[in-house]
């Protein structure tokens, strides 16, 4: 799962377009919790997983590797943009505080 390693290990900066990149740091900095880089994070890769599940859903399991390793993200709308940090907030309400 390179994808995933390489989502974590550079805070989606070598997937997304730099505003959105720099839009989605500003929201782990201002994270109430002081955990944006440490927590929030995984929750804004979640929701982005989310963002294009109904793509991921038709794949097979190669196409789907190459996809995630490739994101489409230059057509991000300041909307779609908006949308993945209120379903991340969404699930960090939701999941922070549980046990495994």
């Amino acid at each position: 799962m390179q994808f995933a390693f390489r989502w974590m290990n550079c805070f989606l900066i070598r997937e997304l377009p730099l505003e959105v990149v720099v839009r989605f740091w500003d929201s782990y900095i201002g994270d109430e919790s002081n955990s944006g880089f440490t927590s929030f994070h995984v929750y804004i890769s979640a929701a982005l997983l989310t963002f294009y599940a109904p793509h991921l859903k038709t794949l097979e399991f190669p196409d789907l590797l190459l996809f995630l390793q490739g994101l489409p993200t230059k057509e991000l709308s300041f909307r779609d943009v908006e949308s993945i940090l209120s379903q991340g907030f969404v699930y960090q309400s939701i999941f922070n505080n549980t046990k495994f």
